[in-house]
């Protein structure tokens, strides 16, 4: 039995005009982020506020606390796995702007899923 695909990246693959769905995965991040850009800079560009480092019980989530929205990040982690959640987490704030997608995964856990075929 063949796994659905993610109806997040139909839905990329139609916003970009790009069937192949790494292409329109690729087109979409260029559309907010320069190759050279970091991703602190990024996060500044899609409203975060800050970026929050603690011993957290997962590996990192977005936040509003207090009128600011802030990323928070497992400081228990290995520093490539914590940029790898940074990443993540700015993919959520891409989809939610350009997408109209929630953050939340507890919303909508099509957000977490990553099966392509």
């Amino acid at each position: 039995m063949r796994p659905r695909q993610n109806p997040w990246l139909k839905r990329i693959s139609n916003s970009v005009g790009e069937a192949d769905c790494q292409r329109a995965i690729e087109i979409l991040v260029r559309t907010f982020r320069a190759p050279e850009q970091s991703l602190y800079s990024l996060s500044k560009q899609l409203g975060i506020d800050e970026i929050v480092r603690e011993p957290l019980p997962f590996e990192g989530g977005v936040f509003e606390l207090d009128g600011k929205r802030l990323i928070k990040l497992n400081s228990l982690a290995v520093p490539p796995r914590q940029t790898f959640s940074l990443a993540h987490e700015l993919s959520h704030l891409i989809l939610e702007r350009n997408l109209g997608a929630t953050v939340s995964c507890v919303e909508d856990e099509a957000l977490e899923v990553t099966s392509r075929t």
